[in-house]
């Protein structure tokens, strides 16, 4: 293949596809589907936290998940796709039943592992955590299988190499390579006797010996794709450290810029803009096809409509939902570029616009955060918006009623060059003082940006024992970006909680 530059890869599209796929975008994003012309020389799914529970015959302990990941295949093999990847986290609890539900699913989806016109569908899966030691998670495995010697049968984790090759019909190896129409993947699984911690992992089968003996053999023109269950440290999501791992993996693979990295643990959705990195190497995050995890702030924000946190007693507002965000991708790699869709599993749909990265890899990296940082359009309101403040009592999460004032304004625009991920509502005092700041996760979030939920008027109660007592103020609302971009600010009218109000409510 010639290298080629990003002038000559936006010929090769093709003007028209160009300027209709890119123009008015954030860089290198194009609307579903109108960059995957031509026939690419491998396809693939890409799915991650799957956490099956039930057996094959047992409709009632969460089918929903079954379902999905079902669903999620189906999608996948009717596109004719070449492999699945699955980065962790299988299964909830690492049982063997559950593993084998796993493999059931599979099988009936992709019977002998192929394609109904007889192509080979290639299994890439790794375990995560809670493959690992998710028998121990409430005592699962005790509270289930009582006879210790049955338990031990049933625990996947005790020989795990015997138990893999059983249920998948394959060898186990804690870090493998597999090639795929010429396409190398390397896979790590969670270490031998590892424990969870959430912040630098060091738990993932250390892959250095791997790819250094792989990669460069790989022509750098060519990507090759790694996975394992947490996020290389310092690259998805940098700068919030949960769910990353101790840096071996960023070190493996920071010499060989075509390495395209994938990695789950954290659930985290595909509509946020820290999900896709690109430094060294590009790493990309996975989500979940069992729930979209509450995204961890960089700036260490607490969001009021999160479960939990300090102060969660007095808070008011409507818990986010996360059980239907259930998200995976399709990756698509042509001579010029890589196209990744996102889509949404429960309500079947798209997530936005599709990725592109242009290859060779060696180019500049318009996935960069830097880059895109530099690019973002801010967050903006809908001309003419103006916020609404309103008070009524309602439940805490404490029980009880609560007087609480409420702002509300109409939801920041969603649009290809932004959307909003978070509100900050500063609660500023008449003299300028700065009493508190609160913030929301964007309503539909992590839905695609047509959907309903993405355009609803966000709606940000506040307990009024936590506002100033018998001093006006002023909520100072702003939206802002996944990537800290923030836009313009609105501000309600004055307000004043009289004490008395508050201490009867």
């Amino acid at each position: 293949m010639n290298k080629i530059n990003r002038r000559d890869f936006l010929v090769r599209l093709g003007a028209g596809a160009a300027a209709g796929a890119f123009g008015g975008c954030r860089m290198f994003c194009c609307p579903p589907g109108s960059a995957s012309h031509g026939t690419p020389k491998i396809r693939f799914g890409v799915i991650s936290d799957i956490h099956l529970c039930s057996a094959p015959n047992n409709l009632i302990d969460r089918p929903a998940d079954v379902h999905t990941f079902r669903k999620a295949l189906e999608w996948y093999r009717d596109r004719g796709v070449d492999a699945v990847l699955a980065a962790g986290d299988l299964t909830d609890n690492g049982t063997v039943d559950q593993m084998m539900n796993f493999a059931g699913v599979w099988n009936s989806v992709f019977p002998g592992g192929k394609l109904p016109d007889g192509r080979k569908v290639e299994k890439l899966f790794v375990c995560g955590n809670h493959d690992w030691e998710g028998w121990t998670y409430g005592k699962h495995a005790e509270r289930v299988y009582k006879d210790p010697a049955e338990r031990d049968r049933q625990i996947f984790a005790h020989n795990r190499p015997e138990k893999w090759e059983k249920v998948f019909g394959e060898p186990f190896s804690p870090v493998y390579v597999k090639t795929v129409n010429g396409f190398t993947f390397i896979g790590a699984h969670w270490g031998e006797g590892a424990r969870c911690r959430g912040k630098e992992e060091n738990a993932v089968a250390d892959p250095g010996e791997a790819i250094a003996g792989v990669a460069p053999k790989i022509d750098p023109r060519t990507p090759f794709f790694y996975f394992q269950h947490p996020h290389p440290k310092d690259t998805c999501y940098a700068g919030w450290g949960w769910g990353q791992d101790d840096g071996r993996s960023t070190r493996a693979l920071s010499p060989f810029p075509n390495a395209i990295a994938f990695s789950g643990h954290s659930h985290f959705s595909l509509t946020d803009d820290r999900t896709i990195w690109q430094g060294a190497f590009t790493s990309i995050g996975t989500s979940s096809l069992r729930y979209t995890g509450l995204p961890g702030d960089i700036a260490g924000a607490s969001y009021e409509n999160a479960h939990g946190g300090k102060g969660s007693a007095d808070k008011v507002a409507d818990v986010f939902p996360q059980w239907d965000g259930r998200q995976g991708m399709l990756v698509e790699v042509y001579d010029d570029r890589v196209v990744i869709a996102r889509r949404e599993f429960y309500w079947g749909r798209s997530l936005g616009d599709d990725w592109v990265l242009p290859l060779p890899a060696a180019e500049k990296k318009p996935y960069s955060y830097e880059a895109r940082r530099a690019k973002e359009a801010p967050p903006r309101f809908p001309t003419g918006a103006k916020p609404k403040v309103v008070s009524y009592k309602r439940k805490s999460r404490g029980g009880g009623e609560t007087l609480c004032w409420e702002v509300v304004v109409p939801a920041a625009i969603c649009e290809p060059s932004t959307r909003p991920q978070k509100y900050e509502a500063k609660i500023v005092l008449t003299g300028g003082e700065v009493f508190g700041v609160k913030y929301l996760l964007a309503p539909g979030y992590n839905m695609p940006p047509s959907d309903l939920r993405a355009m609803a008027a966000v709606c940000m109660p506040v307990s009024a024992k936590l506002l100033p007592q018998g001093k006006p103020f002023r909520f100072e609302v702003t939206p802002i970006s996944a990537l800290g971009t923030r836009g313009v600010t609105l501000v309600s009218e004055s307000i004043t909680v009289e004490p008395e109000a508050s201490a009867t409510a």
